[in-house]
C-alpha cells in the first residue's frame, strides 16, 4: 500500500528534483522510492554481511 510522506528540503534540492524530474520522466515520488529502495538494499546487504 502506498501513502504520501511530507518532507521538508533545502529550496535549492527542491529545484533540482523539479528539473530532474521533467529531464527524466520520473515522478519525484519515484526518484525518491527508488533510492530510498536501494539504500534499504543496501543496508540490509551490510547487516547480513556483518554476521
Amino acid at each position: 500500500m502506498k501513502k504520501k510522506l511530507t518532507i521538508s528540503i533545502n529550496d535549492d534540492l527542491i529545484d533540482f528534483a523539479h528539473n530532474f524530474s521533467k529531464e527524466t520522466n520520473q515522478s519525484i515520488s519515484h526518484i525518491v522510492e527508488e533510492y530510498l529502495a536501494e539504500l534499504k538494499k543496501q543496508h540490509e546487504k551490510e547487516l547480513k554481511n556483518r554476521n
